[in-house]
């Protein structure tokens, strides 16, 4: 304070310049400046470890809701759907408990409350209370998963000359109505000419074949052979 010449200024900006006496300290600088060494990196580590302890006490990983760094398998679609329903785990564990808990709970209580006071006791079977909602939506996934997995595994030319296309047609319409769509719109059923035997097309086509005009050699003289030829 005694090196500020009297009269400047003690406000600060960026390039300003101080004017100040050499008295008391002579050849020493009057104004020293000090930064604080930056812990950011060390801060964000910090943050990184306790993001993962998080991750796994919750057991709910980050990918869940949209954050794809350093995920193993999340270059195929399936690999990804295993990581979300590994992940969902908790969650369900978590619904799971809130069906044991508390709709069971309090089920049972008006269940008990029915026998002691309705008048109508015969009425009352006699009934176990389970809450069965978490477990049913686990099981309705669970097989949506596998019917897609078979559609997906019999998409090939070997399996679909096994099943045909009215298996195919099955197939289509229970996962269509696994996803609550209005099945009919989507896979009608087939018409009476489209539900014609592979047989009969065939012998139509033997029948066309022997239609066709020949020579005296035997060859033939029009259509699709007459072109090749």
């Amino acid at each position: 304070m005694d090196r500020i010449i009297p009269g400047e200024s003690k406000e600060m900006w960026p390039w300003k310049v101080w004017d100040v006496t050499d008295a008391q300290m002579s050849g020493a600088q009057a104004l020293r400046f000090y930064s604080p060494p930056m812990v950011v990196d060390k801060l964000m580590a910090v943050y990184e470890f306790f993001l993962k302890r998080a991750e796994e006490q919750t057991g709910i990983p980050t990918y869940t809701g949209g954050g794809m760094k350093d995920v193993a398998a999340n270059g195929t679609a399936s690999g990804f759907s295993m990581l979300i329903s590994q992940a969902a785990r908790g969650i369900k564990n978590v619904v799971k408990n809130i069906d044991s808990k508390v709709i069971a709970t309090s089920v049972q209580r008006q269940y008990y409350f029915n026998l002691d006071y309705d008048k109508g006791i015969d009425d009352v079977p006699d009934v176990r209370i389970i809450a069965k909602g978490t477990s049913s939506l686990i099981a309705k996934e669970q097989q949506a998963i596998r019917r897609s997995d078979f559609l997906r595994a019999t998409n090939n030319p070997v399996d679909m000359e096994i099943i045909g296309t009215d298996g195919r047609r099955q197939l289509l319409r229970e996962a269509a109505r696994a996803l609550e769509l209005d099945v009919n719109k989507v896979i009608p059923e087939p018409t009476a000419a489209q539900a014609q035997p592979e047989s009969a097309n065939a012998a139509a086509n033997v029948e066309a074949q022997s239609e066709q005009k020949v020579n005296p050699a035997g060859d033939a003289t029009s259509g699709g052979d007459f072109k090749v030829f």
